[in-house]
């Protein structure tokens, strides 16, 4: 009797213990299997991939990432290149025409090591096609994004050979400079406003599918781009100004996290102050400060009667020499504009009459305000700015206006100069003809910025006329699809349409351009 109670109990112990050993080893199994690494994007074997950047994704519950990438299938071939956090990771500049191998190896709690299988794509070859695209531009990470006229395309730019790199595809695009920038796991996007259906696009940029599109309530935004803000969440907001006013959406998936509503004809990229989270934003008959956490308006200064914004720069000083808001007015007519600054409680400070035109900007750099004078975009106009001496570039103390220095220009044939920008010690003043006609050439001038002294001018030998403003980066100026060589310098970032990080100074890094030599216009030249 007392074999048989044995016997019974260590089977029953033994079936317990071989359960648990079972459970034991499924579950282990189930955490390595729901630790297995998939991957998801480029495909395998994928071809024509963007050499700007390739965006992995990759699906698995491990919580961080090694990310390995290369010419080759062995560790010496395919070094490890970055740690990732989130299933995302996006690639510096690829090489045309390569064939590139990649793995994920995965860690959980910091321990355990899991790896995906190895893939392979190849790059794009090169496309022997210019990118050069003569409406609104800016440069990222060497790579200059400009807005094409057929109002459909935006073309990314070689900045040495100007070989067309991708073209991103929307719709009815008008004057707007694209923005190009990260989302919070570091994917990056290309950003742009479409007219006719009133909204914004944002779509990957190492492949131009559809990341995300904005409500439709955003009408004609016009001649200007983005800006941004972190909020204290550290998600990056991007305000895009409507002519019904001021959206500040998600960068994550275009949601709109608050609307300020204000009137604009064009609309004026907005200043943001990052450390004290304002934003400064102009809009018809008024200026604004406006809370950038919530778009609450902090103040509302009224400007004068029926007064338009250029659709240029709101420009935001925060240095040694005070703290200032520049703003550049046009209200109608060339001969009634003028430039106004504010201190940050939006109490003017100074303000002067000036000849400018709807696509009049101000520049930047160093305690000093740089404007430039226009004659008018419509021929009534010419006919009367032709009676005044008008053909000034004019450098103002921030602090009170006065004129440090007023160059003449008289000599020179031309309508307009809508913008001058900065970079290491040199105004750049580019010439433009108006909307209804086209007489003069296209003039480029060198200005020395300590006394105004005129050092050079090119001479395009064609006339010709263009919305957009100037670029400088890797030792060039690009504008009107015409890269002109200034010299040698480095592949600097050029933010958003006006430089300068959120400030919307008009002005380059100083190391946009470096060593100087004789202005000179370039061309494309295909690849051999």
């Amino acid at each position: 009797m007392i074999y048989f109670i044995y016997k019974a109990f260590m089977t029953r112990l033994n079936y317990t213990i071989l359960s648990v050993c079972v459970l034991s080893l499924l579950i282990i199994l189930s955490c390595k299997n729901n630790r297995d690494i998939s991957l998801v994007a480029p495909s395998d074997k994928a071809t024509g991939q963007n050499v700007i950047t390739a965006r992995f994704t990759w699906v698995s519950d491990c919580d961080s990432f090694d990310v390995f990438l290369g010419s080759g299938t062995d560790y010496k071939e395919m070094p490890k290149v970055a740690t990732a956090i989130p299933n995302v990771f996006n690639t510096e500049r690829l090489a045309f025409n390569t064939t590139y191998f990649w793995k994920i190896t995965g860690y959980k709690n910091g321990k355990g090591s899991y790896s995906s299988p190895v893939w392979s794509f190849i790059t794009r070859d090169h496309s022997n096609a210019s990118g050069l695209s003569s409406e609104y531009g800016n440069i990222r990470n060497g790579v200059g994004y400009f807005q094409d006229p057929n109002g459909t395309d935006v073309k990314a730019v070689d900045l040495d050979s100007f070989e067309e790199l991708w073209t991103y595809k929307f719709e009815d695009m008008y004057d707007v400079s694209p923005m190009v920038e990260k989302t919070k796991d570091g994917t990056w996007l290309i950003i742009e406003h479409e007219r006719a259906n009133g909204r914004v696009k944002a779509r990957y940029l190492a492949d131009g599918e559809e990341a995300w599109v904005s409500d439709n309530n955003i009408p004609y935004i016009g001649g200007t781009g983005f800006n941004y803000y972190i909020n204290k969440e550290g998600l990056t907001v991007v305000l895009a100004k409507g002519s019904n006013g001021l959206h500040a959406l998600s960068i994550e998936d275009g949601s709109e996290l608050w609307f300020t509503p204000a009137q604009s004809w064009y609309s004026t990229i907005p200043a943001v102050d990052q450390k004290n989270g304002w934003i400064y934003s102009q809009s018809f008959e008024r200026v604004e400060k406006i809370n950038a956490e919530t778009g609450r308006v902090i103040k509302s200064k009224y400007t004068v009667p029926e007064a338009m914004t250029t659709h240029s720069n709101t420009l935001l000083v925060d240095d040694e020499y005070g703290y200032f808001i520049a703003t550049a007015n046009w209200n109608g007519n060339v001969m009634n504009g003028d430039i106004a600054v504010y201190d940050s409680t939006l109490n003017l400070v100074w303000k002067k009459s000036r000849f400018i035109e709807k696509l009049s900007s101000v520049c930047y750099h160093n305690g000093t305000l740089f404007s430039a004078q226009c004659g008018g975009w419509y021929l009534f106009q010419n006919k009367l700015t032709d009676k005044y001496d008008w053909k000034y570039v004019t450098a103002f103390d921030i602090r009170n206006g006065d004129i440090k220095w007023n160059l003449s220009l008289a000599k020179y044939n031309y309508d307009n100069i809508h913008d001058v920008v900065y970079c290491n010690n040199y105004l750049y003043a580019i010439t433009d003809n108006t909307g209804t006609h086209v007489k003069d050439n296209r003039l480029l001038f060198k200005i020395r910025v300590v006394d105004g002294f005129l050092e050079e001018f090119l001479d395009f030998g064609f006339p010709k006329s263009i919305c957009a403003s100037p670029v400088i980066s890797n030792g060039k100026l690009f504008e009107a699809g015409i890269p002109t060589l200034l010299g040698q310098g480095e592949k600097c970032d050029w933010y958003g349409q006006y430089g300068v990080r959120q400030l919307n100074h008009n002005s380059a890094d100083d190391k946009s351009v470096i060593k100087f030599s004789k202005m000179t216009n370039l061309k494309f030249n295909p690849v051999k």
